[in-house]
């Protein structure tokens, strides 16, 4: 894996220890959240066996423990990170991590939400210590609380929407734009974030869904998203023709290299006078490129005259190469005057601009 420059990155748990640790039998009732929860197994044969209780990193002698077994491990296996599922804080009346008296002598419980983000602190050192990169991967699905994750590598989230909560992959019918902005976006947080899509838990064991135009569909809607919010998505369930266009195309250009500037930014440098229609854009002012994403947040198709300010890219606009990923539903070729582009429901549109 590592010749290929990816490698595998160990999975645990951010708030469950295994029954079989002898540290949990002897600390859980100073480690455990009040009223307690408990995570159950979902692999078989041990769905039907263990009981882990939630845990709080207000409790630092857990916190503690966690970082003396971690050493080890990265020692021993040579990791470069880790994936921590269950990462959403927890609240705790527990006196002994995180539950205090009022003034009215009533217990009252408190979010792990700083003993997580030390626990996160403590253990990028502790990678950073070890020269190693410190790939802190957290799946917080449904609560994105960014002060807990401010030393976290990447967030996962969105499995929220499971359920059939998201139909037809138009996740804009539950939750607003604005609401997945706050929520996802990487540039609000600083915190790279990555999607769980839900299409493919409704169509689970569907082989003729695979590679369909529905799954295509689904796919592109959240696409729109993602793209528009500098989300990445999580590979399971996409279509693969899609994503391996997409990504040929995002690495031709450069992404990698590019700033990202949202929708919501005012520099954003084009206009669509459309309000349906939100654009953001990756920007390459070393070479002179700039690749923009039109996303329609509308039910209907629609059909915008887009309009970019050369100037303020610093393009001269009787050169500049214009390409869009729909070569027939662009007009002109070149920037003589407003790009008229056409965008299906939900779906999305890009066009690169760049100067030779």
């Amino acid at each position: 894996m590592r010749e290929l420059g990816t490698q595998w990155i160990p999975y645990f748990s951010l708030h469950a220890l295994s029954n079989l640790d002898p540290a949990l039998s002897r600390y859980k009732e100073y480690w455990k959240i009040i009223p307690p929860k408990t995570f159950k197994e979902v692999v078989n044969p041990y769905s039907q066996i263990y009981g882990k209780p939630v845990l709080s990193h207000q409790s630092q002698s857990y916190s503690n423990y966690l970082l003396w077994r971690l050493n080890e491990e990265i020692d021993n296996l040579g990791m470069e990170g880790i994936y921590f599922d269950h990462g959403p804080p927890h609240d705790s009346s527990n006196l002994h991590s995180g539950g205090w008296v009022d003034s009215n002598g009533q217990l009252q419980p408190s979010l792990d939400i700083l003993g997580t983000r030390d626990f996160l602190k403590r253990l990028r050192v502790l990678f950073a210590k070890k020269n190693k990169a410190g790939y802190i991967f957290v799946h917080n699905s449904n609560r994105e609380i960014i002060p807990a994750f401010t030393f976290a590598y990447a967030t996962i989230g969105g499995e929220q929407y499971r359920g059939g909560r998201v139909k037809d992959g138009d996740y804009l019918k539950r939750i607003s734009i604005s609401e997945f902005r706050t929520r996802f976006s990487t540039t609000q947080s600083g915190i790279i974030s990555i999607l769980l899509p839900v299409a493919w838990t409704e169509h689970k064991g569907q082989s003729s869904w695979q590679g369909s135009e529905q799954q295509k569909k689904e796919y592109r809607r959240l696409k729109a998203l993602t793209l528009l919010h500098d989300v990445l998505d999580w590979p399971i369930g996409s279509h693969v023709e899609e994503r391996s266009t997409l990504i040929e195309t995002l690495d031709s250009f450069g992404v990698d290299k590019a700033e990202f500037i949202g929708y919501w930014s005012p520099v954003i440098a084009v206009k669509t006078g459309n309000e349906h229609i939100k654009t953001s854009c990756y920007a390459r002012p070393d070479n002179y490129s700039y690749l923009f994403i039109f996303a329609n947040t509308d039910s209907k198709s629609h059909t915008a005259n887009i309009d970019f300010d050369y100037l303020r890219l610093g393009l001269e606009k009787n050169r500049v190469k214009i390409s869009s990923e729909k070569t027939d539903k662009i007009s002109p070729s070149t920037p003589t005057s407003p790009v008229s582009l056409t965008i299906p429901a939900k779906d999305f549109r890009w066009i690169w601009l760049q100067q030779p």
